[in-house]
């Protein structure tokens, strides 16, 4: 993932998927001004821009060729070509009128392409520029980040399959539940939520913990969703999930050395009258951890941490110091190892909320295609943050939304399309009525709809242009 390492080279690309999103958003409302092969042209031109690396296939062999400088000359005449075009708006007329120059402009750059790096297949760069990899990125915000089951519903319409999925806190558990298949269905789901309740999810705590933070209530995540991750009678790992995960926690570093007595205060944190004490109680707990040497830890990286119970990694994620504990004080050999080698290797000594560190890791998922984790590089990045601040809204946790997106900022910054959700569910309202959940699913459908249009034409497949054949 050098190339983010580029910020030249890595702006000029971001600024050129700026202007795709810009035009196949024009073309999805109204393309009757470009005919079938300008319109194919000027998508493969778009596509073929964004291109860093090809996975070629030759011999019984696979390379992975990055050509990325190579393309640099070219990615600058179209971005100035098209900077033409396109500002705040796309001027229509001005975009046909290029359309000679751009066909003109990625003919030639496919040619050189292909006589520079005679390893490449046509079929492997043609490949790489009619498909693109979907990396899915899902904030953490507690019972706001229900509306993404929503955006899943809506995706599994339109035939959108997530190529990687990473996420934080309560985006990590929706993000594990979608990773299972392929295939997203809702009713489980549904029927899950049907039978929960608060009891069964937390109950209070006053016991030891090993690799969490103390805190009034502890997560029983086997007991209630635990069916929904086992596979053969056991347990599904990271490794196991369909669609690859990577799920962010934040690591306490080791240059912290607390006494035991110090992270006990945060045992009995909420047993408090007023609900305005332990509001606050709460604020003051997440802005002092926000405060401590904080390390982000991406769970499924790796090959360690690939082998993580899948409702350990998620229950890490969404451990809010004071709210919730989460820990592995069952008898489970494997795992305590695991998670003791993980506290070796990156020097930490308890694990809390990734949203602490990262609350939208979008770096991570570029990351995750990066690696190979799926078939193709260089993905749209779509990023769904149900957690922006709102003096309207959920006044009382306005400095943790605050908080929240400044943990934000890159994950925005990284992504491609970044939707905000509005009408959302309270953070504190975790275990929804079915009622509730449905209206968060409802509104979080409809926030997401108007999006698919032009998510579905920016993966493709994009039509070929007559040049071509």
């Amino acid at each position: 993932m050098g190339y983010l390492n580029d910020s030249a080279s890595w702006q000029l690309r971001k600024s050129i998927a700026t202007m795709e999103c810009q035009i196949v958003q024009t073309l999805s409302e109204d393309g009757s001004f470009l005919s079938q092969d300008e319109m194919a042209s000027l998508r493969w031109a778009l596509s073929l821009a964004r291109i860093t690396k090809i996975k070629a296939q030759k011999d019984d062999k696979t390379e992975y060729i990055t050509i990325a400088h190579a393309t640099d000359r070219y990615r600058a005449l179209l971005f100035a070509a098209l900077s033409e075009a396109i500002g705040n708006s796309v001027n229509k007329e001005a975009l046909k009128s290029l359309c000679p120059l751009i066909t003109k402009l990625v003919k030639e750059e496919r040619s050189e392409l292909l006589s520079l790096f005679s390893q490449i297949p046509k079929n492997s760069l043609d490949d790489a520029i009619r498909r693109r990899p979907l990396a899915l990125v899902l904030s953490g915000g507690g019972g706001t980040a229900y509306v993404f089951v929503g955006a899943f519903h809506a995706m599994e319409e339109s035939g959108i399959i997530p190529s990687v999925i990473t996420g934080s806190s309560m985006g990590a558990i929706l993000g594990a539940y979608r990773a299972r298949y392929k295939n997203f269905c809702i009713d489980g789901l549904d029927a899950l939520v049907e039978k929960t309740s608060w009891s069964k999810v937390a109950q209070s705590y006053n016991g030891k913990s090993r690799f969490g933070v103390p805190a009034t209530f502890r997560l029983y995540l086997r007991d209630v969703v635990g069916h929904e991750f086992l596979k053969d009678g056991e347990f599904i790992r990271i490794s196991d999930l369909e669609i690859p995960l990577r799920v962010c926690v934040a690591g306490l570093s080791a240059t912290y050395y607390p006494k035991e007595q110090e992270l006990k205060k945060y045992a009995s944190l909420l047993n408090k009258d007023s609900a305005t004490i332990k509001a606050k109680s709460i604020i003051k707990a997440i802005m002092d951890f926000a405060q401590k040497p904080l390390k982000p830890i991406y769970l499924g990286g790796d090959a360690l941490t690939k082998e993580f119970d899948v409702l350990d990694a998620i229950g890490f994620s969404a451990a809010i110091p004071g709210v919730f504990q989460y820990d592995i004080l069952r008898n489970d050999p494997r795992m305590i190892n695991l998670v003791t080698n993980l506290f070796a290797r990156e020097q930490v000594i308890r694990l809390i909320d990734g949203g602490f560190v990262d609350n939208l890791p979008s770096k991570e998922a570029i990351k995750a295609v990066d690696d190979g984790e799926c078939d193709g590089f260089d993905p749209l990045v779509l990023a769904l943050d149900s957690f922006s601040p709102s003096f309207n809204r959920h006044l009382l946790f306005y400095p943790i939304m605050r908080f929240a997106v400044e943990n934000s900022r890159l994950g925005h910054e990284l992504a491609h399309i970044s939707v905000l959700f509005k009408e959302v569910l309270s953070p504190v309202n975790l275990v929804p009525t079915k009622e509730t959940f449905l209206y968060a699913i409802k509104n979080g459908y409809q926030e997401f709809s108007s999006y698919i249009p032009m998510i579905r034409k920016i993966i493709g497949p994009i039509p070929d242009p007559s040049w071509l054949k």
